[in-house]
């Protein structure tokens, strides 16, 4: 058939929200895929109704930069590879776990979710989050100042492991109820909890994706509302010991307070990530903030524009720090570390085998000299992974 008499379709199942004043937020809802189309895109998108041809549709828009070639690739390889439209000749396969996220599964089902989050919503009635934000900041900040020496010297030995374990895990899921009790008292949808391993470290999730259609403000809220329930569970556990005179308890409370605000991390795939993001309105951040340095530089040697707003000299920089946090680690590692990386294996084997055997403590510090070897060879093994994906699918490209 000749290009000008094709009809692009939309699929039916699609679910589309006003994003800002400038996009829109597609949901192609049997694929779930979701994305961020500019003003320009969405009008293109509705015109393609069933009864418009590209002919048509070229006429109606009346702009001479879209010719058929580009309405061609737009619809049917552009948009037709999430689904959004309809194309038979392509095979559309529903998105995957994100790549950061490992082995990942579901704990509790969706439905299983739903049953609980209704009775959790009135924890962001506004005058109760903040009056409750409040006094949940000052207690623990004064728990910590007092007990802040203790805990660096505690000895791991006096610590049910059992007890840590099951607290933990409490703690964790309650953090992942935070963001879909707030994502539900906000009006989006959410999915299930899971699991999983980011940067060999175990992680839960929950599937608040539906929340692109919510309003940046209230977006944020649903981010920040994990590490709002986990400290809730910290206060109550730090309570609890200082009732009981149970000093484990109390410990245990103040490391899952420390581990609540190490999500606020904006350069990991943190709560803190995915605040930043949403407070730019601008998705896949990392990702996009790498391309947009990478424009920049390029700007200088092939003479190309490049956009100077506030924005995007920010995005720049958080690429280029989130960049060279990387080598900048890598650096002091082989400078501090040097003997340790190459001993690290060894060293940890005895180091278990002494712990074992009674014959040094198992506490924070010893723990620590072995996390800077172990994080330079993970960073380090992706990166050089990632160069060498990079290399392939170049080479890939060049021989098509």
């Amino acid at each position: 058939m000749e290009k000008s008499k094709l009809i692009p379709v939309c699929s039916i199942d699609l679910s589309i929200s006003k994003f800002d004043q400038e996009s829109y937020y597609i949901h192609q809802t049997k694929f779930d895929y979701r994305l961020k189309l500019s003003q320009e895109s969405h009008d293109l998108l509705l015109l393609a109704n069933g009864t418009n041809t590209l002919e048509n549709i070229k006429n109606l828009v009346n702009d001479s930069e879209v010719d058929i070639d580009f309405l061609e690739d737009f619809y049917f390889k552009n948009l037709a590879k999430y689904g959004i439209i309809e194309n038979k000749d392509i095979d559309v396969q529903p998105i995957g776990k994100p790549s950061y996220l490992k082995l990942s599964f579901i704990v509790l089902p969706a439905k299983v979710v739903d049953l609980i989050t209704p009775y959790l919503k009135f924890l962001f009635v506004p005058q109760l989050m903040y009056s409750f934000l409040g006094l949940i900041l000052i207690f623990l900040s004064i728990i910590t100042f007092q007990y802040y020496n203790t805990l660096i010297s505690y000895d791991l030995t006096q610590i049910n492991w059992l007890y840590f374990g099951l607290l933990g895990f409490i703690s964790v899921t309650f953090h992942e109820f935070g963001h879909a009790s707030s994502a539900k008292y906000f009006g989006a949808k959410h999915g299930g909890i899971g699991g999983g391993f980011y940067l060999f470290t175990p992680v839960y999730f929950a599937d608040v994706s539906d929340i692109w259609k919510l309003s940046r403000f209230k977006r944020i809220i649903v981010n920040l509302s994990g590490i709002y329930f986990e400290s809730i569970m910290s206060c109550l556990y730090i309570v609890f010991g200082l009732v009981a005179n149970i000093e484990m308890f109390v410990i245990i409370g103040i490391f899952l307070f420390f581990h609540s605000l190490w999500n606020l991390n904006p350069f990991l795939r943190n709560d803190g990530y995915w605040v930043l993001s949403d407070g730019l309105n601008y998705p896949n951040l990392s990702k996009n903030s790498l391309l947009l340095l990478k424009d920049f530089i390029l700007s200088f040697f092939k003479k190309t524009t490049f956009i100077y707003s506030v924005k995007n000299i920010f995005l720049i920089l958080y690429a280029f720090v989130n960049q060279s946090f990387v080598f900048i680690f890598l650096y002091f590692s082989i400078k501090n570390y040097g003997l340790d990386l190459l001993t690290f294996p060894y060293d940890f084997v005895i180091y278990i085998k002494n712990v074992i055997n009674n014959i040094v403590e198992f506490n924070i510090k010893n723990i620590f000299h072995f996390f800077i070897p172990f994080l330079f060879y993970y960073i380090l093994i992706n990166y050089l992974k990632s160069i060498i994906l990079n290399l392939v699918k170049r080479r890939k490209l060049v021989q098509k």
